[in-house]
């Protein structure tokens, strides 16, 4: 848990220095609502179905109007693909090791994708089992080669019980951190008294926190409540929630209070980061 990304020749790019993929995301496969998770939950958990010729995503049984697909050209032009012809890559941890040695990459960090949008679930028991069966799946995934493929767990923190169970499940399952979204579960702020139980388990566990944001949410949000402009929506949503959690944990003593706490902010560019850093220093 926890352990850093040192990898040897011959995952090297181009016999100089290896290179990481910090950011990697796999395709949840159906196995994930279907195998992986408490047969209870199956029906409510988050998960792809088909509507028609298309796929959608479904959460807490209802069809949120969503497409469930690749995130391809072809999709852009309206041709009919589904989640089953996502490449296998996405989700066969043998087949992407074969695409990181094509591509040259020592070790990749994989994130969930369908599960980004596991704040929408309102349900703190399905969030529950939500997490924890993509959880057990992402640890058979990276169990393939823990060298070079570290997985986060998703977090659910629409109960901070939950969340810490969470915790110190994937911390037994040979996960490296946990993911969650910038925006607030359920009102819940990252300052706040009650969510210091998950700073401290995960620092207690050596799980680091991968805030990562994410298109596409109904949770409560800075793009939401302004724009409905799908364009906007998406210009919006991953650099500004990622400025507000970066100005929460780091003006709220945080990191001063978990000292051996990581948190890392990821898919949200760092151009705004020195204007950010500076306008802290002023206001401190």
């Amino acid at each position: 848990m926890g352990s850093p990304l040192v990898t040897e020749e011959p995952y090297v790019s181009k016999g100089t220095v290896p290179v990481y993929d910090a950011d990697a995301h796999i395709a949840e496969p159906t196995s994930v609502w279907q195998e992986y998770t408490d047969p209870k939950f199956r029906e409510l958990v988050m998960q792809c179905r088909s509507v028609g010729k298309l796929d959608s995503i479904f959460i807490e049984n209802s069809d949120v109007g969503t497409a469930c697909a690749p995130a391809c050209i072809p999709n852009a032009y309206g041709t009919e693909v589904t989640w089953d012809d996502i490449v296998p890559g996405s989700y066969d941890p043998a087949e992407r090791l074969k695409v990181m040695d094509e591509e040259g990459l020592a070790a990749a960090l994989m994130f969930p994708s369908l599960h980004l949008l596991s704040g929408d679930i309102a349900d703190p028991d399905v969030a529950a089992a939500n997490a924890r069966g993509y959880n057990r799946w992402m640890s058979d995934f990276v169990s393939e080669n823990p060298d070079r493929l570290y997985g986060v767990g998703v977090t659910p923190l629409q109960s901070v019980d939950h969340a810490v169970a969470e915790i110190e499940f994937c911390a037994e399952a040979g996960l490296t951190g946990m993911t969650f979204r910038p925006e607030r579960y359920n009102g819940l702020e990252l300052f706040s008294e009650e969510i210091d139980r998950v700073w401290s388990a995960a620092e207690d566990h050596d799980m680091t926190v991968a805030i990562h944001g994410s298109f596409g949410s109904d949770m409560t949000s800075f793009a939401k409540t302004r724009y409905s402009n799908q364009f906007y929506v998406h210009m919006v949503c991953h650099p500004f929630e990622q400025m507000a959690s970066v100005m929460e944990i780091v003006a709220s003593g945080i990191l001063d209070d978990h000292p051996r706490l990581r948190v890392g902010f990821f898919e949200s560019g760092l151009g705004w980061l020195p204007y950010w850093l500076d306008r802290l220093d002023e206001h401190k």
